[in-house]
């Protein structure tokens, strides 16, 4: 089932959702500005430090090359003059170089006897101990920076060699020359010398890259931000790290592109992720044209990505908060606002469930009633209707009673008689019972004289067996009839107590017979009262069942009135029933739009 959310929250969230999409893309475009704001900051600001760098060294190493240019025209000058004065070369030389502050050393080397010819006669002189050729050299390697000359004649090194191969002038890579003691980096601006097509030797100035070293570590454009001057063999001039000089440049992205652009002589910047460190690397190359020559030297300055967003994270994080104090304000003015919207509905659905609840109870309590009316209308026509039908059957019966009552009446009259008559007979049988007792009792007096005689007539009998006895054989005979007169008294005896017995018990029925024909006669006269009553009672039933008779035929017309009545309210009762089913059906679409306005307030 679907959550169904509260109306608060209906109100909130789409306000909330709507505020925060709207401060986030405010805070986003804002945050993307100043992004690239810094972004362009950044690349202007690196960019005008690289090429104000650039610039002076170029104007240093422009300074550097015309001296070497003039060095090498004053050498071109003095030859065509025929002037082979060492002396005089030297101290132009010293002159020049104390013209040129940029420049720390300034020199000559000629080919072995190509500048006059006298090498074998200068050697072994002061400043020529080891060799006779002329190889003049003024520095700066002198206390305080004093000049300082010297004999030097090296023809393997890097600074004659490049210059005498490349035929035309050049920068040479950075090396360390010892001068005076002391191993320096140095960088040399060489021409070489030609008469004609034959190589005379080279003149050249010495650039010491210490200074170079301290002048673009203070190029800074950023707190973290890391300079290199770069050769046009892409080899460090500069580092940080003295190791690293002369060695070749290494960079952690786009180390190709970087290449092509220092050879064509272009500005190149481009950001990328250093791999070992994981850091955004914002890097910036502006080439540095060697005058008289293709080549070009390089600026390169290094800056970490975070450095250069660092005011646009600060920014950021600015934003950040105020989006989020905004967007704090507002959720809380929105929980206000929708939460006391919300207590109204809630305070309005609350009464409309009341209401709905109390009408629903009534309408269910109304539909009940309804019901239970109509269907007491129904069981009450029904039942009138059986009234009615029953009242029809009692008034026929009551009609039938009646003729009964006047039939039993006349019946009670004749009862009436018989029982006065059966009264008189039965008092006629009283008194024959009474006879046949007092008979009876003399029957019973005669039958004790017989028994007597019979006892008597069995004594004598005795006495005569005893006397036959006596008489022996003579009074045989006599013994023989007095046994059968004893036998015949005997039954006689028995005889006579079985009448007797029977006569007493005759009399003894009798007795009874006579005692329930007393209370028969009695009962009768009772029975002949009771009679008397019943009869006139059953007049009275009579007059009472025609009288019944006449009103239970009123009744069934009022009856019948009232079914019609109890129809047509159980009509009425219906109707009210199914107009209340459908107040009822209203009552629950109301409900179920009150639960509706529940959800969306509450909220499922």
């Amino acid at each position: 089932m679907k959550k169904e959310f509260s109306l608060q929250t209906k109100i909130a969230l789409p306000i909330l959702t709507i505020t925060f999409i709207a401060l986030g893309l405010l805070t986003y475009f804002s945050a993307s500005r100043s992004f690239k704001t810094a972004q362009a900051d950044a690349e202007f600001k690196v960019t005008k430090s690289a090429e104000a760098f650039a610039n002076a060294f170029k104007a240093d190493l422009d300074t550097s090359l015309m001296v070497a240019q003039q060095v090498e025209a004053y050498l071109g000058t003095m030859r065509k003059q025929h002037s082979k004065q060492r002396a005089e070369v030297n101290a132009v030389l010293k002159t020049m170089l104390e013209q040129a502050p940029s420049v720390f050393g300034l020199w000559a080397t000629f080919e072995p006897n190509a500048f006059d010819g006298q090498d074998a006669h200068y050697l072994g002189q002061p400043g020529y101990e080891k060799i006779g050729g002329f190889g003049p050299y003024w520095n700066r390697s002198g206390e305080n920076g004093s000049l300082t000359w010297e004999n030097d004649i090296n023809y393997n090194g890097e600074f004659y060699l490049a210059p005498k191969n490349a035929g035309h002038r050049i920068l040479t890579e950075p090396y360390y020359d010892e001068v005076n003691g002391q191993n320096l980096l140095m960088s040399s601006a060489a021409a070489p010398l030609y008469d004609g097509e034959k190589l005379l030797g080279v003149v050249g100035v010495d650039l010491l890259l210490s200074q170079l070293d301290k002048q673009i570590s203070a190029v800074k454009p950023y707190e973290t931000s890391v300079g290199f001057l770069i050769s046009d063999r892409f080899n460090y001039v500069t580092n940080p790290e003295p190791s690293q000089v002369g060695k070749a440049v290494t960079l952690p992205f786009a180390e190709a592109e970087f290449k092509q652009a220092l050879r064509e002589g272009r500005l190149l910047l481009k950001s990328g992720r250093d791999s070992q460190s994981g850091e955004e690397i914002l890097n910036l190359l502006v080439p540095v044209s060697i005058p008289y020559s293709k080549t070009f030297w390089g600026v390169l300055i290094s800056t970490p990505v975070k450095t250069v967003l660092a005011s646009a994270y600060s920014l950021l994080w600015s934003q950040l908060i105020v989006f989020l104090i905004c967007l704090l304000v507002m959720g809380v003015a929105v929980f206000m606002i929708s939460r006391r919207i919300s207590r109204r509905f809630t305070a309005l659905t609350a009464s409309l469930d009341q209401a709905e609840n109390v009408v629903t109870a009534a309408i269910d309590q109304l539909s009940r009633a309804g019901q239970n009316l109509a269907q007491s209308a129904t069981e009450s026509a029904a039942s009138i209707e059986e009234t009615v039908a029953s009242l029809e059957e009692l008034t026929s019966m009551v009609k039938m009673n009646a003729d009964n009552a006047k039939e039993a009446a006349r019946l009670s009259s004749d009862s009436n008689q018989s029982a006065e008559r059966g009264n008189t007979e039965m008092s006629a049988l009283v008194g024959a019972m009474d006879e046949i007792t007092d008979s009876s009792k003399k029957i019973a007096e005669i039958n004790g004289v017989i028994d007597d005689l019979a006892f008597q007539t069995n004594l004598l009998a005795l006495n005569a067996s005893v006397e036959a006895a006596r008489a022996g054989e003579h009074g045989k005979g006599f013994a023989v009839v007095a046994d059968a007169v004893r036998t015949l008294a005997q039954k006689s005896a028995t005889a006579a107590k079985d009448i007797n017995s029977l006569i007493n018990d005759s009399i003894e029925k009798v007795q009874r017979g006579s005692s329930k024909a007393e209370s028969s006669n009695t009962n009768l006269k009772e029975i002949v009262d009771s009679v008397r009553k019943v009869s006139h009672l059953n007049g009275e039933i009579s007059s009472a069942s025609d009288e019944q008779s006449t009103g239970i035929q009123q009744i069934s017309k009022a009856m019948n009135s009232l079914d019609q009545a109890i129809q047509t309210n159980a009509a009425s009762a219906e109707e009210i029933s199914a107009t209340v089913q459908e107040i009822l059906n209203q009552a629950h679409v109301m409900k179920t739009v009150v639960t509706e306005m529940n959800t969306v307030v509450h909220g499922s």
